[in-house]
């Protein structure tokens, strides 16, 4: 019989199974501002494109799902700053319903949640401004990536998970550029954990750290 101690396993929290978990990759993560980031920011332009979405689009369609394109300068239509038309660049969201269920296959939805809310989620940050470790109060914060790492938050870094400890997500990576193409290839990823739907949340925000963004959501209203 071994006498060595196992190292703790990132499987180990069973609380929050309530929580809804929102998984963002992109080119870039990090598990809180001014924190780590890994991965490379991809230079401008080289984001999805319309194009990218509509070849993406016709993918789904064609398994049976809905999708939305929603351009974003519609909602310009008719704003004037002193007198004028508002205008912006080219800016296009598109929404696939049900969409990881393309991805990793039928039914699996409430396992892939299992496996993401009993993960060890990172629950302090460094305050770069403040300059020391804080507790964190709005969400909880995972990342994701091909190695796993354990947290050193005095040095400003969170804890990652490998995609291959969680069975599904290795799934949904692996497919998505099947789907998005070369562009969703070696994406990193980063998870926020709402467990409690009165108390935590996130505001109004634009995400400068990166520029190619897929993004999917779980939990109670997915899973009844």
């Amino acid at each position: 019989v071994s006498t060595k101690t196992k190292k703790k396993s990132p499987l180990t929290s069973t609380k929050d199974v309530d929580a809804i978990i929102t998984i963002t990759c992109g080119d870039v993560a990090e598990n809180h501002i001014g924190n780590q980031q890994i991965g490379h920011l991809v230079a401008k332009g080289q984001g999805f494109k319309l194009q990218d979405l509509q070849k993406a689009s016709r993918k789904f369609k064609n398994m049976g799902y809905k999708v939305e394109i929603f351009d974003l300068n519609k909602g310009l239509d008719g704003v004037e700053i002193n007198g004028k038309q508002v205008t912006a660049e080219p800016a296009h969201i598109m929404v696939i319903r049900n969409g990881v269920e393309a991805l990793i296959g039928s039914g699996k939805i409430k396992d892939f949640y299992n496996q993401l809310v009993v993960l060890d989620w990172d629950k302090k940050f460094w305050d770069a401004r403040r300059k020391k470790v804080l507790n964190k109060h709005a969400r909880h914060n995972l990342c994701f990536s091909k190695k796993s790492q354990d947290p050193d938050y005095k040095s400003g870094k969170g804890r990652i998970v490998a995609y291959d400890q969680v069975p599904h997500f290795q799934e949904m990576m692996s497919q998505l550029p099947n789907f998005f193409g070369k562009k969703a290839k070696t994406l990193q990823a980063e998870g926020n954990k709402y467990f409690n739907k009165k108390k935590t949340g996130i505001g109004y925000h634009g995400d400068t750290e990166r520029r190619k963004v897929i993004a999917w959501r779980l939990g109670e209203r997915g899973l009844r």
